[in-house]
């Protein structure tokens, strides 16, 4: 440090000499020299001094620190060391320190250095105290402290009681054992519990139950985490259901305990619906209609399934005439409990028209089939005349699904009886034979059957029957058919051997009973004849029946009989055991002769005069309906009366004049062409009365005004 010095000084006196030289000739230029500079004079320097010595450790408060003091030289003189602050071998405490030497020579020049060192105290790491826990030390972190730990009161401690610190190498110290912590143990303790609760539900929404909140106290927190199941459970809870319902408890240090209680529910609700379909009422021409209808709703039941059934299976069936029930059912499926909504859906078919009473008679109804059936009746002595001689009166009318009457909707008055002039039962004899006669032979055979009849026991029928005559028999030959052999037979079989005389065997049967085989090869001849007796002759329509019918049987017998006169020309003889032809009589229905306006009866044994909305025709000796624009008020007559000029009817067989109406006039139409009527459309016309419909213009032409009544009015425009 010395040599420094020295070499600092030289540096300055070369810098002040060269500076001073630089004066100096500028001065020898103007000014005279300076005089010679002074002696030199250094600072003194110092020996073993700075210092920097190691950390000191100690594990006391302080710590005494040795050095060696600073000495100093100088070269011009000599020089004096002085120290701040305490000598080396002191107690210094912990901490950095400095010492600070001065060295000062005889001149006065002076230099100055320092000893540095630092003072550590070995000490243990700051003890913490753990949570819930009293720590006490006698010296804190120092080596040799000792420090006890104790917890809080419900607390369990765990690691070391009591802890010292040591030291354990020349410059660090640790505790003992280990670091303690005071643990909570205990579970929650449940102060207060409810049992088992039971509640009876009336309401959709549920059962509000109230109970007792549950509660818990702890060995040390003063409050705990508490959560419920079901999650919102609190007093008083809204029910739907059985419920266990749980409420737990937990401390800081996790323990946790739980309180349990049931709470029983007495589900006694019935499904309540808020819609329910109103009665429906339709009209149909269908059997079965397609009916639909908005499913009704109902209300939900909290926490209960509902099941919802319709005694159709569904809003979309199929359904009958007739006032249908339809019954849908809400069952809570928890309790079997039900709720009803039912509604009515009423199909009648479409209406008939309200038949007429019959004049002289009644028309009656059903009262069960929205009266779609109904007969007619007569009063004593009076009758409806039948269509004709072998077709029935109608006297029973039905009205079918699309509202018409069948047969008819006109229901004809009826009309007064009166006896028949006679009684006629057409017959035929067949007869089955392997050839048939000339016409000749048959006209013969015409003239025997008309002496049969003379001879029988009923000849009295011919003495008073002018149609008991040649004329009326009629004969024909020809092969049998089956269709004529459908018809419903009365007969008698000739059987006869080689030894035996011929027997006569009663049948009766229809042709289909009889083998088709009997009749092959065969031709058959049938003998037709209408046998006819005067009513006034028996005074009885029975007795007339029962006499012809017995004639008709007696011609059978003497026919078929071995002596049967010229009918024997038929009766060839067969081999032994083998049957001969048969012979079957057909007896057709029996019917009555009336005079002209009258026709049968329905019984066929009175006749009738033709009723009102009718006329006689002498032709086919029948009733016939008069037409549309004519009535008849009158019984019995052969013609119809005309409505007025520019009037017609409805329907045929009107009985009064009130049926006639005013039919529409050119230019109107309607759906019955009579009055009431509207105007033909534009671009229609209708040139005549009583139409129900307009025709459209020709040729795209078109009219100005409705109702044009001409085709002349349908212009181009």
């Amino acid at each position: 440090m010395k040599t420094t010095f020295i070499i600092l000084c030289l540096l300055c006196i070369t810098l002040f000499h060269a500076t001073d030289a630089g004066r100096r000739r500028r001065r020898r230029r103007s000014d005279p020299p300076p005089p010679p500079p002074p002696p030199t004079n250094t600072a003194p320097r110092f020996y073993n001094c700075p210092q920097s010595l190691p950390v000191q450790y100690t594990t006391t408060s302080t710590a005494v620190v040795t050095w060696v003091e600073p000495t100093c030289t100088d070269t011009e003189s000599s020089c004096t060391v002085s120290r701040s602050g305490p000598p080396s071998g002191s107690s210094f405490a912990e901490g950095t320190h400095s010492i600070a030497y001065t060295a000062t020579d005889t001149s006065g020049k002076s230099a100055s250095c320092t000893v540095s060192f630092t003072v550590n105290v070995i000490r243990c790491s700051s003890p913490s105290s753990p949570q819930h826990c009293t720590m006490s030390c006698t010296k804190s972190n120092s080596v040799g402290s000792v420090c006890t730990y104790q917890c809080a009161t419900g607390l369990t401690l765990s690691g070391s009681s009591q802890r010292v610190c040591q030291e354990v190498s020349g410059n660090a110290a640790q505790w003992t054992g280990t670091q303690p912590a005071c643990t909570d143990d205990h579970a929650p303790t449940i102060s207060q519990c409810p049992s088992s609760l039971v509640a009876h539900r009336t309401e959709y929404w549920g059962v509000e139950v109230t109970f007792s909140i549950p509660t818990a106290t702890d060995n040390f927190d003063q409050t705990l985490q508490t959560w419920t199941v079901p999650a919102d459970l609190i007093s008083p809870y809204n029910f739907t259901a059985d419920t266990i319902c749980e409420f737990h408890f937990q401390d800081d240090a996790g323990n946790a305990a739980s309180c349990t209680f049931d709470v029983e529910i007495h589900d006694t609700v019935v499904p309540e619906f808020l819609t329910c379909p109103l009665d429906q009422s339709l009209r149909t021409s269908l059997d079965m209609t397609p009916v639909t209808w908005d499913e009704p709703t109902y209300r939900e039941i909290h926490g209960d399934e509902v099941r919802l059934v319709c005694n159709y299976g569904s809003n979309s069936v199929l359904l009958p005439w007739g006032n249908n029930n339809v019954i849908y059912t809400a069952t809570n499926m928890k309790n079997g409990l039900s709720g009803i909504c039912d509604f009515y859906v009423n199909i009648e078919p479409m209406p008939c028209l309200k038949l007429r009473t019959p004049g002289h008679g009644a028309i009656s109804c059903d009262t069960w089939a929205y009266g779609r059936y109904c007969s007619m009746s007569c009063n004593d002595n009076y009758d409806i005349p039948a269509p004709s001689p072998f077709q029935p009166a109608t006297d029973v009318f039905t009205c079918g699904s699309s509202g018409q009457w069948n047969p008819t909707s006109y229901v004809p008055d009826c009309s007064q009886m009166r006896d028949p002039t006679k009684i006629n039962l057409p017959t035929d004899l067949l007869y089955y034979s392997g050839q048939c006669g000339s016409p000749a032979t048959l006209s013969d055979i015409a003239q025997s059957f008309i002496e049969t009849i003379e001879k029988s026991v009923h000849s009295d029928i011919c003495k008073m029957n002018e149609d008991c005559t040649v004329d009326n028999v009629v004969i024909t030959c020809g092969w049998p058919t089956r269709r004529r052999r459908k018809r419903a037979l009365v007969g008698r079989r000739l059987r006869h051997s080689a030894k035996d005389s011929p027997q006569v065997e009663d049948i009766e049967k229809t042709t289909d009973d009889i083998e088709e085989s009997i009749f092959e090869g065969l031709q058959e001849m049938r003998i037709s004849m209408k046998l006819g007796v005067g009513v006034s002759k028996v005074n009885d329509i029975k007795v007339a029946q029962k006499k012809l019918q017995d004639l008709a049987r007696e011609v059978l017998n003497i026919t078929v009989s071995g002596d049967s006169g010229r009918f024997s020309f038929f009766m060839e003889p067969h081999s032994e055991g083998e049957d001969a032809p048969d012979a079957y009589l057909l007896i057709n229905e029996h019917y009555i002769d009336c005079p002209d306006g009258y026709v049968a009866g329905r019984n066929n044994t009175k006749c009738v005069s033709c009723t009102t909305g009718h006329h006689y025709d002498t032709e086919s000796r029948a009733c016939h309906q008069c037409g549309y624009g004519l009535y008849q008020d009158e019984y019995g007559q052969v013609s119809c009366k005309s409505c007025d000029t520019g009037q017609s009817t409805k329907h045929k067989g009107s009985p009064s004049k009130s049926d006639c109406e005013d039919q529409c006039e050119a230019g109107r139409f309607s759906t019955s062409g009579l009055s009431p009527c509207i105007q033909c459309p534009l671009h229609t016309f209708q040139s005549l009365i009583g139409q129900t419909m307009c025709f459209e213009c020709p040729d795209g032409r078109k009219t100005w005004n409705r109702g044009a009544s001409d085709v002349e009015q349908c212009v181009h425009i």
